[in-house]
């Protein structure tokens, strides 16, 4: 398990639902969080760098709090114990708690609602097993709810102020925050012949509401390699039919969709890789009837042995996107500022591997490991992506290139299914173990060298 955890976490990146804001869930609203109103004095406080004697330490995700900070989740590896890690971090960028959660083995989400933490991740009780857990605004532990193993890679979404979403492997299931064993799944649907396509270690997938309703975005596959778009209507709490309350788009010319998002003009961003082994970005409509805008990059990025899977996109500042591909070389992170109309405005290479990213305080704070150790970082750059703390955070000595190609992709949409059938979770039980205080040293030295 320990070589498996190594091998995937550095080729893979987390597309977490980093823009929910916790209140109304209107589309507009999840794209146009910013993460707090700091004035971006924040941004200065970073890099941070944790890390411990002899220990594997990572984040996967980065979520914004209601008081203007930040809250992380990763993976603590330590003389042969695997735990999931937290991490809360005030307005002015000072550490309040980092804690263990011996709760499970990893995090593979993290964010806020209604004042509480809430977290999915995969645990060890003699067997695999999933969990959800609520912290408490100081990070110990308030619930746990322990399921049999649905699948690796559990996600949780935010739906609205009562329930969540739990996204794994070929099962969506949804939820109710008291998070009780007996009472809190209200229904579990399985993809006969599909599997949710996961962004690395976290489904990509998001929230979405719209006159009175909740949905949720996700990608899948099936045994014949389709990429599809699924949008499920959520509201429900005793869906029966759930072909009849989903809409599903079979993706025609992208044979590796990697990511998912919202856009600003309610349309769906698509990212992904094109026969040619090119970038691929296009626009959907929020319907999914037609791909409106698309457009191909060139580049020198080694993508290959699935390394674009290192990949995300999201809404960012000042409506633009920002995209990351992590590569095999050049080593670190590409950040690019892609316009409206996905144009490129700007590219830098960041040194570290990013996991995922945070529009925040008037710039970008991203999450992840440094290229070359283990050791868990979170690193800054303004709106326009020039250091902010620290300016050796970009690589400048590294050529790379990113530019956009002439070619003309061809990427359409065509009806399809993912076969949903009822299903269930068996092995509910909910348990209290506490969370404990992470002995990890926070290193805030702007270095010379980040491997």
């Amino acid at each position: 398990m320990k070589l498996l955890i190594a091998t995937m976490v550095t080729i893979m990146i987390v597309l977490l639902v980093s823009c929910f804001n916790g209140g109304g869930l209107s589309f507009n609203s999840f794209v146009g969080n910013s993460g707090g109103s700091s004035g971006g004095t924040i941004l200065g406080a970073f890099p941070k760098v944790f890390y411990g004697d002899s220990s594997y330490d990572i984040f996967y995700t980065i979520f914004p709090t209601s008081n203007g900070g930040i809250i992380l989740s990763g993976y603590h590896q330590g003389s042969g114990i695997d735990d999931a890690l937290f991490v809360k971090i005030n307005s002015q960028g000072q550490t309040l708690w980092k804690k263990l959660g011996s709760i499970g083995t990893q995090s593979f989400s993290f964010f806020e609602l209604n004042g509480y933490y809430y977290s999915a991740g995969t645990a060890y009780l003699g067997t695999q097993k999933n969990y959800i857990t609520k912290l408490n605004p100081n990070g110990s532990t308030n619930t746990i709810l322990y399921f049999d193993f649905l699948g690796y890679r559990g996600n949780l979404l935010p739906i609205d102020n009562d329930s969540l979403i739990f996204l794994s492997n070929n099962e969506i299931a949804k939820i109710d925050t008291n998070l009780q064993a007996s009472s809190s799944v209200k229904w579990v649907a399985e993809m006969n012949g599909n599997i949710i396509t996961y962004n690395n270690l976290v489904v990509s997938a998001f929230p979405y509401h719209s006159e009175g309703n909740k949905y949720v975005f996700f990608i899948a596959q099936n045994s014949s390699g389709e990429n599809k778009i699924c949008k499920m209507n959520v509201s429900s709490d005793s869906i029966t039919d759930f072909d009849s309350v989903s809409t599903v788009k079979k993706i025609n010319g992208l044979p590796y969709l990697k990511s998912i998002c919202p856009g600003f003009n309610d349309d769906i961003i698509i990212l992904g890789l094109d026969n040619s082994d090119k970038v691929l970005i296009a626009k959907a409509d929020k319907d999914l009837n037609n791909i409106n805008v698309q457009k191909l990059y060139n580049h020198n990025f080694d993508l290959e042995n699935f390394n674009f899977r290192t990949g995300l996109i999201l809404p960012g500042l000042g409506n633009k996107y920002l995209l990351v591909i992590n590569g095999n070389s050049p080593d670190g992170s590409l950040v690019v500022l892609l316009n409206n109309d996905l144009t490129i405005s700007r590219k830098v290479l960041l040194n570290m591997r990013v996991m995922s990213a945070l529009p925040y305080g008037g710039g970008y704070v991203f999450a992840g490991k440094l290229n070359n150790t283990y050791d868990a970082v979170v690193m800054s750059l303004d709106s326009n992506l020039n250091p902010v703390g620290c300016n050796t955070v970009v690589n400048t000595s590294t050529p790379f290139t990113f530019e956009e190609d002439s070619g003309s992709p061809a990427v359409t949409l065509e009806d399809s299914t993912l076969n949903f059938v009822p299903d269930s979770i068996s092995g509910l039980h909910n348990d209290n173990t506490a969370t404990t205080d992470a002995n990890l040293t926070e290193d805030t030295t702007c270095r010379t060298n980040w491997n």
